[in-house]
């Protein structure tokens, strides 16, 4: 019997609690258009932008079958890169990426990224173009074909916006909600007639309406 009170009281207890959260839609809703339109603000016009430019390209050798992605990055391409547009080394080493494509080793994926798109734009023509300068007759290299040659790309590959905003609200829903249930949780008072009758162990008679 004691059981069957428990269970009842825990069910009246989560539909109070649903009543209560239906109450509190409009805060929670606020709250997640604050949380939604404060990241898109930030992660717009606050945090700074990341642009990616690349090109595919096939790089084929009259001698053995080897890897060029360290001969494209190699020490004497980047400071030839560096001083042909005029940026630091350190900087190309930290923005260039070589991919050797895994079906087809004689396909390279290039791409740089920066906070600037022309530039990320120059640095990918200008590694290719001093690159065969450099190492074609060392490397024995006969034939470069362009399968996807790069352009100026000027939509940021970071932030990415729609998704930080929609985590935002996500998170401005959850936040909300939980402390909504936990000062639900937290509140000691008797909030109806049921409630006060199963603390008393009386039978209420009567109300008294209260208007605020």
């Amino acid at each position: 019997m004691k059981d069957e009170y428990l269970n009842e009281e825990a069910e009246v207890d989560l539909i109070e609690l649903i009543k209560y959260l239906l109450t509190q839609l409009k805060n929670i809703l606020k709250t997640m258009c604050i949380c939604g339109i404060f990241t898109f603000s930030v992660t717009c016009f606050i945090l700074p932008k990341s642009y990616v430019s690349s090109m595919d390209v096939t790089l084929l050798s009259s001698g053995e079958l080897i890897d060029f992605s360290p001969y494209i990055v190699s020490t004497s391409v980047l400071k030839s890169v560096s001083k042909s547009i005029d940026v630091d080394i350190n900087t190309l080493s930290n923005s260039i990426s070589v991919i050797r494509d895994s079906n087809d080793i004689n396909n390279y994926h290039i791409s740089a990224t920066t906070n600037n798109s022309e530039l990320s734009y120059k640095i990918v023509n200008s590694l290719l173009k001093e690159f065969q300068t450099k190492m074609s007759n060392d490397l024995k290299l006969n034939r470069v074909l362009m399968l996807n040659p790069a352009q100026v790309n000027n939509i940021p590959v970071s932030p990415n916006v729609e998704k930080s905003t929609f985590l935002a609200i996500i998170f401005g829903f959850i936040i909300h909600t939980f402390l909504v249930m936990l000062s639900y949780l937290c509140d000691n008072h008797l909030r109806n007639t049921r409630e006060a009758e199963s603390f008393l162990g009386v039978e209420v008679l009567s109300e008294i309406p209260w208007e605020k």
